[in-house]
């Protein structure tokens, strides 16, 4: 049993019982893939799946665009970590993250801010901090990284199923849902593609107002996913045999 635990404090647990099955299953196609535990997007380094002791058992993806993130997350067999950012379109961009050093110099900087890397430009919420602290845009690196379609995650890593998708983006949830369902409509002979639980952080948007999630609501709903509201910020789709 994995027990994800969203990153703010007090929020409630998300319990999710992963099967037992084979890693490398037969798609419909004929060809050899493989089944997935988890694919999480947006690791950071911290308050992961793959910190947690029960990932060691587990056959997973660490999807995140800052590189030496990723390097401080630990090594296991069976989980591979990827340094990119997930979107609609492949190609580059930059990631913007404040310079590791600031918090070494600034010890009362909230963790949380670690997570605050952003695609295209500075987060607004940690820039707001940073300027607080009488500092400005010049904290922040910025560092040339890969986008990838959630379709170029399947190819690349043979993708055939996943059990668990989430996804921490700081505002890119909402294309990331977009690009993973495009890539379960181009993969028609993978329908393990839909994933049985997927979260994603809502802060970004009104998500009892917002048309772009409302519309992927509706989709998820005719693909049997119900939706449910956890806390503040995050929002789960669920079906199967999850509790």
């Amino acid at each position: 049993m994995l027990t994800i635990t969203p990153r703010d404090p007090g929020r409630p647990l998300i319990q999710a019982t992963f099967r037992k099955r084979e890693w490398l299953i037969i798609g419909k196609g004929g060809g050899i893939v493989k089944r997935y535990d988890f694919i999480e997007i947006g690791t950071s380094d911290f308050d992961t799946i793959i910190q947690r002791p029960v990932a060691v058992g587990l056959r997973g993806l660490s999807v995140d665009p800052v590189h030496e993130y990723l390097e401080r997350l630990p090594d296991l067999p069976n989980v591979k970590k990827v340094c990119g950012g997930i979107s609609k379109v492949g190609g580059k961009s930059h990631v913007h993250y404040i310079d590791p050093e600031v918090f070494s110099a600034n010890p009362s900087l909230p963790k949380w801010l670690k997570g605050c890397n952003c695609i295209g430009g500075p987060h607004v919420h940690a820039l707001s901090e940073i300027q607080k602290l009488g500092l400005g845009e010049e904290t922040f690196l910025k560092v040339e990284v890969r986008l990838l379609t959630f379709c170029d995650l399947v190819e690349e890593y043979e993708v055939g199923s996943v059990d668990c998708i989430k996804i921490d983006a700081e505002g890119m949830d909402l294309e990331i849902v977009e690009s993973w369902l495009a890539a379960c409509e181009e993969f028609p002979d993978r329908p393990g593609l839909f994933a049985e639980i997927v979260i994603m952080e809502s802060n970004s948007f009104d998500r009892h107002r917002c048309p772009r999630f409302l519309e992927l609501k509706s989709r998820l709903s005719n693909q049997g996913y119900g939706c449910h509201f956890i806390t503040g910020n995050d929002v789960m789709f669920r079906k199967g045999r999850f509790i």
